[in-house]
């Protein structure tokens, strides 16, 4: 049954992508594409891959026995996700923007509250690393080895600080978006990078380019006369990443003499490993059956909400207890190191573990209707506004812009939603991501008429 299940899921994609041709394009469906895209890795290409191989264990786990009843989930998954997207998206119309973000701010207005607030997260971070004991001399010495272990061994490190580093993500793509000089982008990139990579937070580099590359096709618009540009740019953020992914512990631990510029050491085997979300789930699949462990009822996704929220000192020494879906996970997987673990599940894996199919159905369900009537900014409007450097007080005009703001921000937060199920954690990031945008229309100042 095997490969049947993985031919349903071919024809799921293949349905997919005829019907985003059909329906309105690549620009009207980006968000569902970029899903579909995650999707095609995390639940065919690398399952289809690891079964062809005969490579059906994971950390020696055999999970053979469990590989259809896991393809069949995902069938289930990808069927609903698409049918009740593309239903609401012919059906319904999209979500007006919030009448917050809808406040009209002249560009220079814009422009200034963006500088504060990255000041700002900046100086919170920096003072988050202090306050948890690092040595930011130490941090700062490119001499200094394991400068990841420096900041994340802190004894007083105050997650909430921490999760606001998120905020400095949303300031960077803001900034591209709202027409800030290239040469402030690169300075603050620059200082940013210097501590997303060597605290290890690969993960914050990559939303960061995921939200620019998006505000760079929306203005661009994607059409055939621009498909020169998109694909050199498609294929330099192919390279960076791919060089990221080979040297990331290099850099965050500062091993200087391991940095390679071999992109080819980033084989098929590393995009089978960096993509292992199902063989993970496949074993939990297979440690539930065998320990009769219940479905969770969602205490796990939604009570993890409060419990990620209460402050660490609230809880006995100083600790807060383990989410049960990652107890689950490590004696699944039983990874030699239990801080990083050996892989993480998908969010549909994370919907079966708390409810079963049902879940499965109705949160793949909900999550297609937000994708389908997501404000979609419109291209020919965007470009107008910034040839014109955005300076302008037109409402429709300016209101494209601000939409494109929300969309470029919302967008890439999917790549964690997907990839790492576990939603607590993903309902964190979106408030910290969503919160400079926010910041920037409550903030006093002159409004434009």
């Amino acid at each position: 049954m095997t490969p049947l299940y993985l031919f349903a899921e071919a024809f799921i994609f293949v349905s997919a992508a005829w019907a985003v041709y059909r329906f309105g394009g690549l620009q009207r469906h980006a968000a569902f594409g970029f899903c579909m895209l995650i999707y095609f890795f995390l639940l065919f290409f690398t399952p289809a891959c690891n079964y062809l191989l005969h490579t059906q264990t994971l950390n020696g786990i055999s999970y053979a026995a469990y590989t259809e009843k896991g393809l069949s989930i995902y069938c289930l998954g990808l069927a609903a996700f698409t049918g009740i997207y593309f239903y609401t998206a012919r059906n319904l119309p999209l979500f007006m923007l919030p009448q917050l973000l809808r406040k009209l701010v002249r560009t220079k207005a814009i422009h200034r509250r963006l500088q504060l607030l990255f000041w700002l997260f900046l100086f919170i971070m920096l003072l988050n690393i202090q306050l948890g004991g690092a040595d930011l001399a130490a941090v700062f010495n490119f001499k200094t080895r394991n400068v990841q272990g420096i900041i994340f061994r802190s004894h007083n490190f105050s997650g909430w600080l921490e999760a606001s580093n998120t905020c400095l993500v949303s300031v960077l793509i803001l900034a591209a978006v709202y027409g800030i000089p290239r040469s402030r982008i690169l300075f603050w990139s620059l200082i940013t990078g210097f501590f997303f990579l060597f605290s290890g937070l690969r993960y914050r580099l990559i939303l960061v380019l995921m939200g620019w590359s998006l505000n760079w096709f929306m203005k661009l618009g994607f059409s055939r006369r621009n498909i020169l540009k998109i694909t050199t740019f498609t294929f330099l953020a192919v390279i960076s990443l791919q060089y990221l992914t080979i040297n990331r512990w290099a850099i965050a631990k500062r091993r200087w003499e391991y940095l390679t510029p071999d992109i080819t050491r980033f084989s098929i085997r590393t995009l089978l490993t960096e993509t292992n979300n199902s063989q993970v789930f496949f074993c939990v699949l297979k440690y539930r059956d065998e320990n009769n462990e219940p479905f969770d009822l969602g205490k796990g996704m939604f009570g993890g909400i409060i419990t990620r929220a209460i402050p660490a000192s609230f809880f006995p020494k100083g600790l807060k207890p383990l989410p049960r879906s990652l107890e689950v996970v490590i004696a699944a997987t039983k990874p030699p190191d239990q801080r990083n673990g050996i892989g993480a599940l998908s969010n549909i894996d994370e919907y079966y573990t708390s409810f079963g199919y049902p879940g499965v159905v109705v949160f793949m369900g909900l999550l297609a209707y937000f994708l389908a009537r997501m404000p979609v900014p419109m291209t020919e409007k965007i470009s107008a506004v910034h040839k014109a450097d955005m300076i302008q007080e037109n409402s429709i005009l300016n209101e494209q812009t601000d939409t494109l703001a929300l969309y470029a921000i919302l967008v890439p937060g999917l790549f964690q939603l997907l990839t790492r199920g576990y939603f607590p954690q993903q309902f964190e990031l979106y408030v910290f991501l969503l919160l400079p945008l926010f910041l920037l229309k409550m903030l006093p100042g002159k409004q434009s008429a």
